[in-house]
């Protein structure tokens, strides 16, 4: 419930206060109400994202987890449900890749397939990661192939790959950091002009020429915004 409010309330907020710096009329963020919704569906979006990532981390240690289990001489079915006690103990009981080791032992209890029972669990997740792997233990399945030795090529692939997408996280995490400071930059500089020196900030309001001006300046401000968190959000998704 407060991750809902916070949603609400911090757009919203954000909408006045520019349009009292950049208009000197807080009423009118009512036209800016448009963003709202798109800033809510922005932040769920990266929460997703966020939980699909940790989701592929933990799938990595499964494969680890089902791999050993495998190698021990257990059965697919004894070697998920050593997998899943495992997680459990790495993880949490309310973990969503125990949650998603549950299902799979429930769907394989029932007369699921194990690679069944990975391709739903790819399909749920939304994962490539686990697509990608539900594919080829499907492939191997068919055409006979040593099940333990797909799992552990799969794994030093996995590995390597997630590494990558890791380094690659951090480095934009950090550009990241950098630009949502300078998006708030212009809204910096009007605050100060506002509290700390109005005659140098009063031309800019109150006529036609500033109008037109601080809405240029807010068009560009918010194209230029835009762009920025379209080219980190392709950068995070590769």
């Amino acid at each position: 419930m407060r991750r809902v409010v916070h949603c609400i309330l911090a757009p919203c907020s954000f909408c006045i206060v520019t349009g009292w710096l950049f208009f000197d009329f807080a009423p009118i963020a009512l036209l800016f109400l448009p963003y709202v919704p798109y800033d809510i569906f922005r932040r769920l979006r990266k929460q997703r994202e966020a939980k699909r990532w940790q989701l592929a981390l933990a799938f990595r240690d499964m494969l680890l987890y089902l791999q050993n289990g495998l190698a021990a001489g257990r059965s697919p079915e004894g070697s998920m449900e050593e997998t899943a006690k495992g997680l459990e103990h790495l993880y949490g009981a309310k973990s969503n890749i125990v949650s998603e080791c549950r299902l799979m032992l429930s769907q394989m209890s029932n007369g699921y397939s194990m690679e069944r029972a990975f391709e739903e669990f790819g399909e749920r997740s939304k994962v490539n990661e686990i697509r990608q792997f539900a594919e080829v233990f499907l492939v191997a399945k068919r055409t006979g192939g040593e099940i333990g030795r797909v799992i552990r090529q799969t794994c030093n692939v996995l590995q390597d790959k997630l590494e990558l997408k890791r380094e690659l996280r951090t480095a934009v995490a950090a550009k990241e950091m950098e630009f949502h400071i300078m998006c708030f930059i212009p809204h910096g500089i009007l605050l100060y002009l506002r509290l700390c020196a109005p005659s140098m900030s009063a031309p800019l309001y109150g006529n036609t020429f500033g109008a037109v001006f601080m809405s240029g300046v807010f068009l560009g401000w918010f194209a230029l915004s835009a762009l920025g968190n379209h080219l980190v959000r392709s950068c995070i998704s590769v």
